[in-house]
């Protein structure tokens, strides 16, 4: 476990697309650009409509489980789990990849300063709303998952289902924020992509690129 791993052609290109897509949106958003406004309304058209009391409770539900104080408990039961395993280059991954994208967000949204929507939402959240909070928090934190799993996880097969479906819990979370109206399109965008962002500098930093080798945990 003490062999680390550069990033490949495919990470390389993941990462130039997400930063591009950020500045991209963090331009637009700043500037009012008329084609972010013509997005955002064509997907919350699609997303949010038709409603129904049961998936307005499922979604609302669902959306509850990545607010700030589960995703604590869950990276320091996660942290603490590692420890005692004694996977300690892990269990700094682990917790030092959240907790710079959190920083991140928190000052990004400081600085954008970008109001929440205010169509009919079925929730409210305080704070600014660009980057969402809760997109780029479950790519964080559930991406750090998809790593260790890739890294550890000697049945190759059993880890691309695995990663499969924390992949489509990552984006049911875009989805969940978009639906409650607490959130544009393009914050959710834009914290995936500030999400990968940061899980990219915690696996160059601990060395937790894909290799066509695995160890089993």
């Amino acid at each position: 476990m003490n062999d680390t791993r550069r990033p490949n052609l495919w990470e390389w290109g993941l990462l130039g697309i997400s930063l591009v897509l950020f500045v991209t949106l963090t331009i637009g958003i700043t500037t009012h650009a008329q084609w972010v406004i013509n997005l955002d309304r064509l997907i919350i058209r699609a997303v949010r409509f038709p409603q129904t009391p049961w998936k307005n409770l499922i979604v609302s539900w669902y959306t509850t489980f990545f607010n700030p104080v589960p995703l604590i408990i869950f990276i320091l039961a996660g942290t603490l789990i590692l420890f005692i395993e004694h996977y300690y280059r892990a269990m700094f991954f682990f917790l030092f990849t959240p907790v710079l994208g959190t920083i991140l967000n928190s000052v990004i949204k400081a600085l954008v300063k970008r109001p929440r929507p205010s169509f009919d939402p079925l929730m409210h959240y305080g704070g600014y709303s660009f980057p969402s909070g809760h997109s780029s928090g479950a790519v964080l934190v559930l991406g750090c998952v998809m790593v260790l799993i890739s890294s550890f996880m000697i049945k190759r097969q059993r880890c691309y289902v695995i990663n499969i479906v924390i992949f489509i819990f990552i984006l049911l979370v875009g989805y969940s924020r978009i639906y409650v109206g607490v959130h544009y399109p393009s914050d959710v965008l834009a914290g995936f992509c500030l999400g990968y962002i940061v899980v990219f500098v915690g696996q160059t930093v601990f060395g937790y690129h894909h290799s066509p080798r695995h160890h089993q945990l």
